[in-house]
Formats: structure tokens, sequence, C-alpha cells
């Protein structure tokens, strides 16, 4: 009771909790990084929260073929908006070309701060992605609720 009651952060004697789906998800993860192609993945059934944290999961620095299969493999960009949100920042931390359109529609498209405004922030540190968010911003933004503009327009310094 001491520890749970009086003492700071969780107890060494806290439940751990297990997600059999998420453990499927990790396993897929490591076949992955072990150089799995993306067609060789078992994800038959899978559902979002396996997906995002499959793209959160897998190594962030990825050569352009292996984004290449995920996407012939997958077509993220026509899942829903949280597996877009984690397809798009493995595309902008790899600053992956072929991904940069559908992610400009999704963009425009999508007016959910939780899921733009990473990608904004994300775009934001580096000069390709600077420019490439203040020009889609520039046309998304009239579209956007009074909530993400104020947000975005602080990560991406709008004047």
């Amino acid at each position: 009771v001491e520890d749970w009651v009086y003492k700071g952060g969780l107890p060494s004697n806290v439940p751990q909790p297990q997600s059999s789906r998420l453990n499927r998800a990790e396993a897929q993860v490591q076949a992955w990084n072990a150089g799995a192609a993306a067609g060789q993945l078992d994800v038959e059934g899978w559902s979002t929260q396996q997906w995002d944290y499959f793209l959160t999961h897998i190594k962030k620095d990825l050569a352009a073929a292996r984004l290449a299969d995920l996407n012939a493999t997958f077509s993220f960009y026509k899942s829903n908006g949280i597996v877009q949100r984690a397809w798009y920042q493995l595309v902008i931390n790899n600053a992956w070309k072929p991904g940069y359109k559908p992610m400009e529609d999704f963009l425009i498209h999508v007016g959910r701060r939780w899921l733009v405004r990473p990608l904004y922030a994300d775009l934001a540190k580096s000069d390709w992605g600077i420019d490439f968010a203040h020009r889609v911003y520039a046309e998304a933004r009239p579209g956007y609720h009074p909530h993400p503009v104020q947000s975005i327009d602080t990560t991406l310094d709008w004047e």
C-alpha cells in the first residue's frame, strides 16, 4: 500500500498488460526489420491498432525499395486516418517522393488536428518538408476548423 499511495510513479508490482494482437504485430515488426518482404508478413485480419503499432515500431530509416514494397502490398494511402498518419510519418522521415501526392491529398481533405498536426510537425523539421508543408497548408488551411489552424499556425510559424 505504501508504494501505491505515497510514492511517485508506478510500483514495481503493477500488473503488466498483455495483448495477443499486439504481440502478433510485434512479431511482424521483428520479421520486417529482419528483412522480410511485405508480402511475407502475416497481417490477415489486422485491426487499426495493429497497423498503427507496426508502422510506428518498424525501423524509421527505410530504403526507397522497402517503402515501395510496403506501399505496393498494403496501399496505406487507402486506409483510415490513423494508419495513413503513421504511414505518412514514414514517408516524411525518409523523404519518399512517391508518397508526397497522397500525403498532400490527405492533409487537404482531413482536418482532424490529432491526425494532421503530427505530420506538419514532422514536415517542419526539414528544408524540403517545411516548403511542402507551407504549400499544402496554404490550400488546406481555409477548410480546417479553428483549433487545428491555431496549432498548425504555431507549428509552421504561419503569418
